[in-house]
């Protein structure tokens, strides 16, 4: 492209220059006959990867996937890309930060906003670098055509889905451009009918007997509802300075969860208990988020600033009845009221030197955690939690002998938590750590090749990190685990890409891996079992992965995917012995998008895994999947319509067991889901704002 434009350039002066030198020696007498230069139209069938130093570039704009609909069903068809829906995971990684044109997205429901014609390229980066959070597992970054047109822009989205029971969603999105003005509103709606069904047995020894817990089978009902409205300004001024401000405000004033557990309790095969336990949980929520950004360049320098804010309350109530012989035995209230208010600062400065550019910064959060639980059949507590992280960071790439990309970086990151229980200083949680990072890239041939170390960081959950419990029944406890320490992931990875194929070798050591774990409640009373998380010793994890995404018959665009995985973890069993859990997991992915005359597409995609071992799990039964979908689109490109289907053949199910002291078997049961879209849009173009870019994990702790 750079040369396509490089020729154009020298073309269109070599034209002007002998237009000119002709007008003057006539004295500009005669007029010559005015010659526009041809268009240039750059055009490819397969989306082209590309490797760079920290992950890979595939570029979208020409290709066949500008065609698929909205830019998370681009995500589900990209190489590495494990999930596009409520979460965007990577195999191997977890789940990653979004950017679009280097804004954060925070909702990923905006990403169903973005047309895939509208996507220039996307970067996936398996291996972030200094200038992203240590916390950060894996970056996806969209840039976006540049917006054309001004005045009044209008898309409505009406959606509704079946799974378990009825869900809708009405979202309305409005936008409005002149000049150097921006402003855009959205309000959405929705609600919920989820749930699951699981069938457990919980199993361990205590005084040389076995203790067990056999779920029969678990339903798992959650009804919402939920509304959003939005409002972004943005204002460009000058030719490199802008700076804008957005406010989005969540609430889902009725959340209601109901768990039946028909449960039975045996010792050493004498039945200790038969009942069932309902749960009835209302979970109403509502959070508010602020941003404001300035970007621009002064001078040599490129700043970009960005400011946010973000407040949170939860007021929830659990009912628990535990039934015993059709009348309840048991009954347990219990209230939990928890608020988060965060503060949230990056400033980022880039400047030009010794060939290459070098990136300073830092960024800094503050956060306030009140929580008070009540609850009859343990202690009540109040607790309060007070963080600090202060981080910076440097890093420098170039490009050496023309052809070596090197990029190096090392960020500093302090945490100072201070946690109060019943309004007395319980403990602090201090961390100091510096994260390096270093990876390099070199073509070869047609070939791109590339390499990466990196060390990063997970966090718990201030939710995880709570001592509330939830009473089940007499026998069963779940709460979190105010010891838990921070999981540290050191992370070496080789990869290579040739056209519309790329592959990748991933090596992890990770030290204090966060895992659920049964243990005894009490001394006291042994039999009582408490499900919490845990840290686990240091274990190994090797990936391999390879991607095929080529074009076919001019229409039929393929995606074929396997995924390796293998680790070297040892765990204990109810038993006391030991059990290695080393059998590898390969998931396979064949993804089919058809492309038809008349604005059809059609698409069919599978994927299965294979049972194996993945952290303190066990997978045991082979897992496949069938999901499909048609979309047309007409009335000159205004309204698009679209049917789905997800886990078509109502096929997907797993068997896994949690190995612990007390071994967790758990079968869950997925049901199908169809989904009915109807989206109209008129003038449309997306929002040039460009904020959003401080640490989204952090606000994903507080929820």
């Amino acid at each position: 492209m750079r040369k396509l434009a490089l020729v154009a350039m020298v073309s269109l002066a070599a034209a002007s220059l002998h237009a000119q030198t002709a007008n003057d020696s006539v004295g500009q007498a005669e007029m010559k006959q005015p010659h526009q230069l041809a268009e240039v139209v750059v055009k490819s069938k397969s989306p082209k990867i590309r490797n760079n130093a920290n992950g890979i570039s595939v570029t979208i704009v020409g290709s066949e996937l500008e065609k698929v609909g909205n830019s998370k069903d681009l995500l589900a068809r990209l190489p590495s890309i494990q999930k596009a829906d409520e979460t965007i995971d990577v195999y191997g990684r977890g789940s990653a930060d979004v950017y679009v044109n280097n804004r954060k997205v925070y909702d990923l429901k905006e990403l169903e906003r973005i047309p895939s014609d509208q996507i220039v390229n996307v970067e996936i980066i398996s291996s972030p670098g200094a200038r992203y959070a240590a916390s950060t597992k894996a970056v996806v970054r969209i840039k976006t055509k540049r917006p054309q047109g001004e005045g009044w822009g209008f898309r409505e989205e009406a959606k509704a889905w079946h799974y378990i029971g009825w869900n809708a969603r009405e979202q309305l999105d409005v936008n409005y451009r002149q000049g150097e003005l921006d402003v855009s509103a959205s309000l959405a709606a929705e609600t919920q009918n989820m749930g699951s069904d699981n069938f457990t047995t919980i199993e361990t020894l205590s005084g040389g007997k076995t203790l067990r817990q056999t779920v029969e089978h678990m339903k798992n009902r959650t009804h919402d509802r939920m509304f959003s409205p939005r409002l972004r300004l943005n204002y460009i001024f000058g030719d490199n300075q802008s700076v804008g401000a957005q406010y989005h405000y969540f609430r889902k004033p009725y959340s209601k969860t109901h768990v039946d557990l028909p449960s039975c309790f045996t010792y050493d095969d004498e039945l200790l208990q038969s009942s069932i336990s309902r749960l009835r949980l209302s979970t109403p929520y509502y959070n508010h988020n602020a941003n404001m950004y300035y970007s621009g360049k002064v001078k040599q320098w490129q700043i970009d600033v960005n400011l946010d804010g973000f407040w949170s309350d939860t007021k929830s109530s659990t009912l628990t009845e535990e039934w015993q012989e059709e009348k309840a035995s048991h009954t347990n209230n219990a209230y939990n009221h928890n608020a988060n208010r965060m503060y949230m600062a990056k400033v980022v400065l880039e400047h030009a030197l010794w060939g290459g550019t070098l990136g300073v910064g830092g960024e800094y959060s503050n956060t306030h955690r009140t929580e008070m639980n009540q609850n009859p059949q343990v202690s009540n507590t109040h607790t309060k939690v007070d963080e600090q992280i202060a981080s910076a960071f440097v890093d420098y790439q170039r490009m050496v002998f023309n052809r070596l990309r090197l990029q190096a970086g090392l960020r500093y990151e302090n945490v100072t938590s201070h946690f109060y229980e019943q309004h007395q200083h319980a403990m602090n949680r201090d961390y100091a750590d510096w994260f390096p990072s270093l990876g390099v890239s070199l073509p070869v041939g047609r070939a791109q090749l590339s390499a990466n170390y990196s060390i990063d960081i997970s966090r718990p959950s201030f939710d995880d990190l709570s001592d509330n419990i939830i009473f089940i029944n007499n026998y069963s406890y779940q709460g979190g685990n105010s010891k838990l320490k921070p999981t540290y992931n050191h992370n070496l990875s080789i990869n290579a890409s040739w056209r519309w194929l790329w592959a990748q070798a991933f090596y992890c050591r990770i030290v204090d891996d966060v895992a659920i774990e049964n243990v005894s409640y009490s001394e006291t009373n042994p039999l009582v079992t408490l499900i919490h998380p845990s840290n686990i010793p240091t274990y190994h994890r090797f990936v391999a992965q390879a991607f095929a995404q080529p074009t076919l018959l001019n229409a039929w665009h393929p995606t074929w995917g396997v995924v390796f995985a293998l680790q070297d973890y040892e765990a204990t069993t109810a038993s006391g012995t030991k059990v290695k859990l080393n059998r590898p997991l390969t998931n396979f992915v064949w993804n089919n998008l058809v492309v038809l005359p008349h604005k059809w597409q059609v698409s069919l995609d599978f994927h299965a895994q294979t049972d194996g071992d993945y952290t303190t799990y066990r997978i045991h039964n082979f897992i496949y999947g069938l999901n499909g979908q048609v979309k047309h689109t007409l009335a000159n490109d205004h309204l698009e319509l679209a049917l789905r289907a997800v886990n078509l053949l109502h096929s997907k199910h797993q068997d896994v067991t949690i190995f612990s002291s007390r071994d967790l078997y758990q079968e869950s049961r997925y049901h199908t889901r169809v989904e009915m879209t109807a989206v109209y849009k008129f003038n449309v173009a997306q929002s040039k704002y460009k904020g959003g870019n401080t640490d989204s994990k952090q606000r994903q702790r507080v929820k």
